[in-house]
């Protein structure tokens, strides 16, 4: 793997170990080594520093009180809840049945998602026969 990504086997251990952070462009070097979505490994990244976060903060409210650090403890709790990122989303979607559908979907596994997919597919093939990506790309989706 180190040789593979071009760094030695004393500066991956760091990384996994946590004691260096690696730059993007590593990180996309391991994501394709391990075959995994850079998005995948950056979130794991992420939910470590907050988890590392909200521990540091939780012993801080505990000792001093205080409501900034009890605040940042709220924050945190919400943001690994998912539930900031749901309530933005649902902020924007005027249609309650369609809001509902939703909030539904956070509540399913991966496989029932997959399922529920394959059967918007069939009913609606012409929306999920050509879509555009999240950078604004045409293309055919066949996943």
């Amino acid at each position: 793997m180190c040789k593979s990504i071009g760094v030695s086997k004393s500066f991956y251990d760091y990384i996994e170990s946590g004691m260096r952070e690696p730059k993007l462009v590593l990180l996309s070097k391991i994501a394709t080594k391990l075959e995994l979505s850079l998005e995948a490994i950056i979130e794991v990244k992420m939910k470590e520093q907050l988890l590392d976060a909200l521990d540091i903060l939780s012993k801080e409210a505990e000792e001093t009180g205080g409501s900034l650090a009890k605040n940042a403890v709220v924050a945190i709790e919400n943001m690994l809840s998912g539930n900031i990122a749901t309530d933005k989303v649902l902020d924007h979607i005027e249609n309650s049945d369609l809001r509902h559908i939703v909030v539904a979907a956070q509540k399913l596994d991966s496989a029932t998602l997959k399922k529920l997919k394959r059967a918007m597919e069939a009913l609606y093939p012409e929306v999920f026969s050509k879509r555009e990506d999240r950078h604004g790309t045409r293309r055919n989706s066949k996943s």
